[in-house]
């Protein structure tokens, strides 16, 4: 008896050492962000010795009085930065000191970024345990790239060959250097980018990677360590995990299928010293939606009366619009050149063209390219020669329109789906343009055990919670396109089925539930 109160009094200390902070409730940095940041600040400063044990998860939530999910997302947030490891029936331990020799310099955010990138990701393939199965029915819904049916492989080796052929490639292959990418590529962007009635110069262009780098270089440039930018929420994943490589404070406005709440937007400029605001105008990730005119106006008049620079990525799909005529983007509205613009053709030619641009400022733009050599972070000569081509090919308008009548017949189709066999409780927002599809459920239902039972018939879909700064999103899921039509409807089947067997096992014979603020 006298050994077991020991043991437990020996637990109690040790928690009492380890967790010896509070979280403001108050604040509006969310809480798994405040825990998170507390014990990064206590593992690096040595203040929790490499290879001690962390407590459980149980017992940090029961210490702070706040919730499970918040616990293990920091929990997890510390594993994908390599602070901690886990051991299978033993618990979490901290992993401060690093291997000797270790580099410490910068952090080698190549590597967080793909260590978020496949822990955002999972999905293994399974052997057959349904009928769907069965017939080898596998449907990812979150994929970012078009599937093969959509990528023109002749077309793209036709004009690869062609680049090969151009007067630029002797040059481009014995890497004379190209300030901001090449001349002809930039004056190519210009011009497809023009047709919005304003003048663009090929200095007001940057060639980049695909998007996720793009804006990596914009936070990366214009942000220090520590300092706060605002995103709408829910929003672009990629953009979660790179703001939380960098260690920036994020401020989280609320967002819905009409944009960014303005109102919440202008509370944040006054109260924080923001540095960057990042939207999507058009086809915003996750929901699809399109930014109101009048609203993209007061954006930027806002922006600017507080004098902070916007990221308005349009690399969600914007090129494709299913109704009305394609939107003028923020760009078209700003007077004081606070507005950076994000585009790629990965939505169009697939992952392998991960070519993509800046647009912006001149002077910004020239700080923006001195960071890229200071990281020393180029696009290859050989992939800006061949997207060169595409860009300025008969057959790029071509191939976007093959791609815009592909994805609007998927959309009927998922429309169709949708409403015949996702139960009525589910609400569907049906996207304006982009590849994105944003599906509420009520409140109390939790998107991660519907998902599983998904997984376990080879069907994938994207949980809500990936795109939340906070700790909301597990009622909702994102649907994309980029599924084969054959696919949708068995799969729209699965997923009704599985959402009403949930609502069963769960609450019965309920029908009525409350829905999410958000």
């Amino acid at each position: 008896m006298v050994c077991s109160r020991y043991t437990r009094l020996e637990k109690w200390v040790r928690q009492m050492f380890i967790i010896d902070f509070q979280l403001d409730k108050e604040s509006t940095v969310p809480l798994y962000m405040q825990l998170l940041d507390k014990l990064r600040k206590k593992i690096l400063s040595g203040e929790y010795p490499d290879g001690s044990k962390l407590p459980s998860v149980r017992e940090i939530e029961q210490l702070l009085g706040v919730s499970k999910n918040i616990v293990i997302k920091a929990m997890d947030e510390l594993y994908m930065d390599d602070l901690v490891y886990r051991e299978v029936g033993s618990g979490t331990y901290i992993r401060a000191k690093k291997e000797k020799g270790a580099d410490s310099g910068p952090i080698d955010w190549c590597r967080h970024l793909d260590t978020w990138y496949r822990h955002t990701h999972q999905f293994k393939k399974r052997s057959p345990t349904s009928e769907t199965a069965t017939r080898g029915l596998q449907v990812i819904f979150h994929n970012a790239s078009p599937d093969e049916e959509l990528i023109p492989g002749q077309l793209l080796k036709a004009l690869a060959q062609r680049a090969m052929k151009s007067p630029l490639f002797n040059e481009t292959v014995s890497y004379v250097e190209h300030p901001k990418g090449l001349r002809d590529l930039r004056k190519a962007i210009c011009m497809r980018l023009g047709c919005n009635g304003q003048s663009l110069k090929p200095e007001n262009v940057i060639v980049s990677g695909r998007s996720v780098e793009s804006e990596y270089l914009i936070f990366k440039a214009f942000t220090k360590q520590g300092e706060s930018v605002v995103v709408e929420n829910p929003t672009n994943m990629s953009v979660l995990g790179i703001l939380k490589t960098l260690h920036l404070k994020v401020i989280p406005v609320r967002s819905s299928i009409e944009g960014i709440d303005l109102k919440e937007l202008e509370d944040a400029l006054k109260k924080n010293a923001v540095k960057l605001i990042y939207i999507q105008s058009a086809a915003g990730e996750p929901m699809g939606f399109n930014m109101s005119e009048k609203k993209k106006h007061d954006l930027v008049k806002l922006a600017a009366n507080y004098r902070v620079p916007i990221i308005d990525d349009l690399s969600g799909g914007s090129e494709f619009q299913y109704t009305g005529k394609t939107p003028f983007p923020i760009r078209h509205y700003e007077e004081d050149n606070v507005v950076f613009e994000i585009h790629d053709i990965v939505k169009t030619f697939g992952a392998g063209v991960t070519t993509g641009w800046i647009v912006g400022p001149e002077k910004a733009l020239d700080l923006l390219w001195s960071s890229m050599r200071v990281i020393e972070r180029d696009v290859a000569g050989i992939l800006q020669l061949v997207t060169n081509e595409i860009l300025n090919s008969e057959f790029y308008d071509h191939h976007l329109s093959f791609v815009q009548e592909k994805l609007a017949k998927r959309r009927e189709i998922l429309i169709h789906a949708c409403n015949r066999y996702l139960p009525a409780y589910a609400k569907t927002n049906i996207c304006d343009s982009g590849t994105s599809w944003w599906i509420e459920l009520p409140a109390a239902f939790d998107l991660r055990d519907i998902r599983k039972n998904l997984n376990r018939k080879n069907i994938e879909i994207a949980p809500g919670n990936w795109f939340f700064n906070d700790e909301k999103g597990y009622s909702f899921f994102r649907l994309g396109l980029y599924v084969k039509e054959e696919y949708i409807e068995p799969a729209l089947i699965e997923i009704g089925k599985t959402i009403e067997r949930y609502r069963k096992h769960e609450f019965g014979s309920v029908t009525k539930f409350e829905y999410a603020s958000w």
